[in-house]
């Protein structure tokens, strides 16, 4: 959600409109913009105060004093060259945590989002950070929950719940004060490889800049309708970039400014501008003018949980085989194991309704949050409940993995794992998914002699028809490898 101009003048950041009106609906007749000016009229007609940081439980006390006001008045006239550094800072940080709560689907857009101190600053100078934070809390933008573990600073922000998000505007704002060096750093950050996988970096690279998308994607993806606004920025974006750079329409014109693909160290997967856009539009991805087929792990994470069974060493084999052999029934011959799992549970269906809806609702609704929330108690799951009656071995391992810290201090989640230990589970079970995906699956095809189009969404590979079967044997290969067992795909 950055970009930079060839002559290094300016560098393209984001705010975005905004409702207050608690009776907010998709159609918002008088949308409120946030810019300079916005901020710069709440502040200089604002009350020193003490505030809460944020509005949960346990939250602590800024006292917004008078002092802290003429600073933040200095802070937003502040201006060098002709360029107005305060609001520089400022829309930085806003797009770095726009970029979170638009891409992040693991939480809504009214939690938390963790960044740490060392990536701030990287943008950020130093000193200006607690400025430009504490002026966005008294200017009622943004609420911080902090924590700092073993010297690694973090803070946790989400935009003021109070307001609806409705849309993003893009701001091209002077950047001469930042210098080429910055701007080049801000660029990279889009372009990041896999350690040590130069073949597998540059074939994800190439794969995904020569990906097409339909000339009347952009169109159709605007005109769908949402159950959420909040669905509707996420994909819409997505479509936008996606048409600026692989619409073939545009020849010449192509915009590849928004383009990201990078290699995320603490889950150990691929991001790229597909990975959030909703599977019902990826029919409007193209390769050659032609539609790219998904080859599909089946109930790809409960079926890695089967690899933790490895881990409880307390437990008579005997009694662990047969658990094994019991979870992985639901799997065998690509059984639909959400069905299955609803129905132990005793997820009742709600009248007429089919398979996939009572499938969807059931890993949706109920088996995420039971899967990577805290551990729940068995009277008030359902899932827990049916883990405890008939999965007992993994259902602690899965517990202990949530309460027990195993990664290290020098990890670059242990900040976060201290103060919310569940999240422990997920890093280790996406790491899981990296291990069979990215350095499976995508560098055996990224190395083979004769060059295999392909990219990877997570636990699915997008390919073209005629290489389903050699991408499915792959794919089949490498979950063998890691999980021991088979894997089934779709």
């Amino acid at each position: 959600m950055r970009r930079k101009n060839r002559e290094f003048h300016c560098i393209q950041l984001y705010s975005y409109y905004f409702s207050n009106d608690l009776s907010y609906s998709v159609n918002v007749s008088n949308p409120i913009l946030l810019d300079l000016d916005y901020i710069k009229d709440i502040i200089i007609n604002s009350v020193p105060r003490k505030i809460m940081c944020h509005s949960g439980r346990k939250a602590k006390i800024y006292n917004y004093n008078t002092s802290d006001k003429a600073k933040f008045i200095k802070f937003l006239s502040r201006e060098r060259n002709g360029v107005n550094f305060g609001e520089l800072k400022i829309f930085m940080f806003i797009t770095i945590l726009l970029t979170r709560v638009l891409t992040e689907k693991t939480k809504g857009k009214n939690y938390f989002k963790n960044l740490c101190r060392d990536f701030l600053k990287l943008f950020i100078y130093k000193d200006d950070i607690s400025t430009v934070t504490y002026l966005l809390l008294a200017a009622g933008i943004i609420e911080i929950k902090s924590y700092s573990v073993e010297q690694r600073y973090c803070k946790g922000f989400r935009f003021n719940p109070n307001v609806k998000l409705i849309g993003t505007k893009r701001l091209d704002l002077n950047s001469n004060v930042l210098g080429k060096e910055k701007l080049l750093l801000w660029l990279k950050d889009r372009i990041i490889p896999v350690p040590d996988e130069p073949v597998l970096s540059s074939a994800y690279l190439r794969n995904f800049m020569s990906i097409e998308f339909d000339p009347k994607g952009l169109k159709i993806v605007r005109n769908t309708k949402y159950k959420t606004q909040h669905q509707k920025l996420v994909n819409t974006i997505a479509a936008e970039t996606l048409d600026a750079f692989a619409n073939k329409q545009h020849g010449a014109d192509r915009d590849m400014d928004e383009v990201y693909c990078r290699y995320g160290a603490t889950t150990g997967r691929m991001y790229t501008n597909i990975c959030n856009f909703r599977k019902d539009f990826r029919y409007l991805l193209l390769y050659k003018n032609k539609p790219l087929e998904q080859v599909d792990c089946s109930s790809c994470h409960p079926l890695m949980l089967i690899k933790h069974y490895e881990k409880a060493l307390d437990i008579g084999f005997s009694e662990l085989k047969k658990e094994r052999e019991e979870y992985y029934d639901l799997f065998k011959g690509g059984g639909d194991f959400y069905l299955s799992i609803g129905e132990m549970a005793g997820i009742s269906r709600k009248p007429k309704e089919m398979d996939k809806d009572y499938r969807g609702r059931v890993k949706n609704d109920h088996y995420y949050s039971f899967l990577y929330d805290v551990p729940h108690n068995p009277k008030t799951c359902a899932l827990t409940m049916a883990y405890a009656d008939n999965f007992p071995i993994l259902l602690s391992r899965i517990n202990y993995l949530k309460t027990n810290i195993i990664l290290p201090p020098s990890d670059e989640v242990y900040g976060r794992i201290v103060t919310e230990p569940h999240t422990q589970f997920s890093f280790v079970n996406l790491r899981l998914e990296g291990e069979i995906m990215i350095l499976g699956v995508a560098k055996e095809l990224a190395n083979m002699k004769r060059r295999i189009w392909f990219t990877t969404i997570h636990d699915a590979v997008l390919c073209q028809k005629s290489n389903v079967d050699l991408v499915t044997k792959v794919m089949q290969k490498h979950f063998q490898r890691v999980l021991g067992v088979e894997a089934f795909f779709k």
